[in-house]
């Protein structure tokens, strides 16, 4: 591949060649790793234009070139661009981060290696491993919820849509409606409202016999180009209302990546911006108080969204990790060349709840949104995660994910290369979602 020509030398050249038309050809041109890189340079001068040029130029390409409707390019751009010109600004050409910032944007590059570190633990393993056996108790009950994704869906609404959810008004009401949405939902749309009523009503019948509850995160709906700062608290607690009312209870959540605005926007502590998620976690303290307590509700804040709880009469510790900084999405890890294997010590937190956990005698849940290991979580962060789970294999019980919108599991091991029974140290269920938007919906899973 040629060397990338510096971005301060193209400036001359955007500007006499047309932004629009000059973006607009360079993004046609990214078909594979090599022209991402030769991009890169093209897009960095834009950038330097600053934020307003960057959203402008942008969402006229992607209009221009219809990759989305001219609404969703416009807010889509409008929110997530300011974020792309930032890191723009602050990676180099040549270094891993490009790399990455291709492989999120533009699905374009092979990985690099896992960047090796070894994660600090404040005890050795010990050298005979607690064996934890049953002791003929009743089982304890439990509900799973997950990617409620709730949204103001309207029935008869058109469900075929040219946006990437429909069954809402965008102000674009078609004459005659092609496909009617559904009072219960559509594949094409986020969960209506009277879906949830009905999810909510059936917890009562399971619920009453339940322990706790467990929700893994994905309130807010996915009509991400439309996302606000004002909306996603809103809804995060209309949706702790909703839960509140008809749950008796306590309900153990986790954040989802669309807890957010704009949407998997979760700034690391090494950020130089002005953009916080502290919103996110103000909302989400101010609604999980009534379930998990003043003392976890505390750690929301110092933990950027990780807490760890005791169920309730049980030797069991519910760990909620904040996995939006592990996310391919979340474009605001790539604003620096600098390797941060753990930001904002969310590792460094499930490690000290785990090693609580082990000397305390407890066994202990992970919760959390996105499953390690994933193609859309950082390869670096799933490597670091699985080394905490070969250290407390005796100590975590379960682990419990969504995301995927599908309903299955994942197994670690302590060997990948022999992937046998002997070997599995370690289950993650991941539960299937509510919104009925892709996956296999499922109201609510008990066990």
């Amino acid at each position: 591949m040629r060397p990338a020509l510096p971005a301060a030398l193209l400036l001359p050249t955007l500007a006499a060649g047309g932004l629009v038309d000059t973006i607009e050809r360079t993004v046609a041109g990214v078909v594979d790793c090599a022209t991402c890189h030769s991009a890169l340079p093209t897009f960095k001068a834009l950038a330097a234009l600053g934020d307003a040029r960057f959203v402008q130029t942008i969402a006229a390409a992607c209009t221009d070139l219809k990759i989305e409707d001219a609404d969703v390019c416009e807010g889509a751009i409008r929110t997530q661009g300011p974020i792309l010109a930032h890191d723009l600004r602050h990676f180099s050409l040549f270094g891993d981060t490009a790399t990455k910032f291709c492989d999120a944007v533009f699905g374009m590059c092979d990985l690099p290696p896992v960047t090796p570190w070894r994660v600090p633990f404040p005890k050795e393993k010990p050298d005979v491993e607690r064996v934890w056996r049953s002791r003929g108790r009743e089982p304890v009950k439990v509900m799973h919820f997950s990617d409620s994704s709730f949204a103001y869906n309207q029935t008869n609404a058109e469900a075929k849509c040219t946006k990437p959810i429909c069954c809402r008004d965008f102000g674009e009401r078609p004459k005659h409606v092609q496909l009617p949405a559904l009072p219960l939902g559509m594949r094409t749309c986020d969960a209506p409202g009277r879906l949830a009523d009905s999810m909510l009503d059936a917890t009562q019948k399971f619920g009453a016999h339940a322990r706790f509850s467990i929700f893994t995160g994905d309130v807010i709906d996915h009509a991400v180009w439309d996302v606000d700062e004002e909306n996603v608290p809103k809804n995060m607690l209309e949706f702790t209302d909703q839960f509140a009312q008809k749950l008796s209870a306590p309900l153990f959540p986790a954040l989802g990546n669309h807890e957010s605005a704009p949407t998997n926007s979760f700034p690391r502590d090494t950020t130089e911006h002005e953009i916080t998620a502290d919103f996110v976690f103000d909302a989400q303290m101010q609604g999980w108080n009534q379930w998990i307590g003043e003392n976890a509700t505390a750690q929301i804040q110092h933990h950027s969204g990780s807490y760890a709880v005791l169920a309730p009469g049980m030797d069991l510790r519910v760990i909620s990790v904040n996995t939006q900084y592990w996310y391919k999405q979340n474009f605001w890890l790539y604003d620096s060349d600098e390797h941060q294997p753990d930001p904002n010590g969310i590792i460094s937190f499930l490690v000290e709840q785990l090693q609580a956990a082990e000397d305390a005698g407890q066994r202990a849940w992970i919760i959390a949104h996105m499953p390690p290991g994933r193609g859309d979580v950082v390869r670096d962060q799933s490597a670091y995660f699985d080394q905490v789970v070969q250290r407390y294999k005796a100590t975590i019980a379960g682990q419990f994910y969504g995301h995927t919108h599908a309903d299955e599991f994942a197994i670690g091991y302590a060997d990948y290369s022999a992937r046998t029974a002997e070997n599995a140290v370690s289950v993650a269920m991941i539960g299937p979602a509510m919104t009925p938007m892709s996956g296999n919906p499922s109201e609510a899973d008990g066990g």
